[in-house]
């Protein structure tokens, strides 16, 4: 039974994806902002957002699961050409480790967004933001398991791995835009357009395309190929103390495509409107039903999800799929005005 997980769980990953990797993959996008969209950097009101973001996945398939810890910042920093413009400045930290060959994405990132109103009463902003850095690849040779190594019985044979590098590193970019609008004091509605390595960089652990045609001759490209993400959010206010928040995310990468739809509640406990507890369902398609719960208190953010695996995997997952937890915090730094005593001197 242990030999024909293996051989599932090998077919599974070399469908949907091989050793180049997936991109950043979480539930809760929206407590990523900088890793789902370089034209959110600096879309708040206050002096700055700093957060972070934690997902664990197939804890119950592999021996190494699937982890990714994820932090940023950011702030808007100065007016921009127009009176109600504003530009925003950003950086995100994250490290995808994969599997039992440990191999990991490591990422320095710095973006930029241009904030742009389109009326005089700042209901309709238009972004546009550009986002670049450094990535690192690694992976554990030692510990790898090649799906050509696998022999009968369930065990593996060692193979020459001379032509693979364990480190590389390559420099990205991406772009992104996005459409905040007021559509009535009761509802707002964001839509979100980015592309992910825009240059398509080489991202491979082998050395060269003349090794990598003589020893993976099935291997069309080493290039991380260009990546679309979509995603939209609606709130809406269905009373004094409920309000609704439908989204939708979509990314497409070489002809794979995630579709994933959410629907959130949020409740407030008290008329100040400073405490929310938030709660919801999604799903991913043909992959896993989704559950999400969080609360917003003042400034403060937190969230956790949980995804329960329903696709074919389940044979090996037991429907475990991963869990997230996150937590953003925007800080509103303001100097109290200084007020000179006036002095009224009477009249006679």
């Amino acid at each position: 039974m242990k030999f024909v997980k293996y051989i599932f769980l090998i077919v599974f990953l070399n469908f949907f994806g091989t050793l180049r990797g997936q991109d950043l993959h979480f539930t809760y996008y929206e407590m990523s902002p900088l890793t789902l969209n370089p034209a959110l950097t600096g879309a708040f009101e206050g002096t700055f957002r700093v957060g972070g973001i934690y997902r664990d996945q197939w804890a119950s398939v592999i021996s190494n699961p699937f982890r990714t810890p994820s932090f940023y910042v950011d702030a808007p920093i100065i007016r921009g050409f127009g009176k109600r413009d504003w530009v925003g400045v950003g950086a995100v930290v994250f490290s995808d480790q994969a599997g039992k060959a440990n191999l990991s994405n490591s990422a320095l990132l710095a973006s930029v967004a241009y904030h742009m109103s389109l009326d005089k009463k700042s209901k309709n902003i238009f972004t546009l933001g550009v986002q670049g850095g450094v990535i690192q690849r690694r992976i554990d040779l030692a510990d790898a398991k090649f799906e050509d190594e696998l022999i009968a019985g369930g065990s593996f044979q060692s193979t020459d791995r001379n032509n693979i590098n364990d480190n590389t590193s390559y420099v990205d970019f991406s772009v992104g835009a996005m459409l905040k609008s007021m559509i009535s004091k009761k509802t707002d509605l964001t839509l979100g357009l980015a592309f992910n390595h825009i240059t398509t960089p080489n991202n491979s652990l082998i050395p060269s395309d003349e090794n990598r045609v003589e020893s993976f001759p099935d291997s069309v490209s080493i290039d991380d190929p260009l990546n679309i993400v979509f995603h939209g959010l609606l709130n809406t206010d269905l009373s004094a103390k409920w309000v609704l928040s439908p989204g939708v995310f979509w990314q497409n990468k070489a002809g794979a495509n995630e579709i994933m739809v959410q629907t959130q509640l949020g409740y407030y406990l008290n008329e100040k409107k400073d405490i929310k507890l938030n709660f919801g369902l999604g799903y991913r398609f043909g992959d896993a039903g989704l559950a999400l719960v969080g609360m917003d208190y003042k400034n403060l953010r937190v969230g956790a999800s949980y995804d329960i695996n329903l696709s074919s995997l389940t044979e090996v997952s037991n429907s475990v799929g991963g869990f997230e937890i996150a937590v953003s915090y925007i800080a509103k730094i303001f100097k109290t005005p200084k007020v000179k005593p006036v002095i009224i001197c009477p009249r006679f």
